[in-house]
């Protein structure tokens, strides 16, 4: 597993608590696909973290977060989630601290 960047391990920390649920509307494009409204999230304190989508795609690759489809109002949505691997990878970093 590579090393994982201060925004990435904040975004696992953040997705690992039980009352997080993050979805993302997004339309599929033949190149890219284009994530709507998505660039700060807030923490549970209200502070706001800048998100890049390459934090995304770097942790789903890593096998920490996957997604999968629900329907809102017949609206596509991406609802990510921590896998196995990442909710011991961010057990790991509650032992390390």
């Amino acid at each position: 597993m590579s090393k994982l960047t201060k925004e990435q391990i904040r975004l696992l920390i953040w997705l690992s608590q039980p009352e997080t649920i993050f979805e993302v509307s997004r339309e599929d494009g033949f190149m890219d696909d284009k994530y709507n409204g998505l660039h700060t999230y807030k923490n549970s304190e209200g502070l706001r973290y800048k998100f890049d989508i390459r934090t995304l795609y770097c942790l789903e690759g890593e096998g920490l977060i996957e997604g999968s489809y629900v329907y809102h109002f017949s609206i596509a949505w991406e609802r990510y989630t921590l896998t196995q691997e990442g909710h011991v990878y961010v057990s790991m970093l509650a032992i390390a601290c």
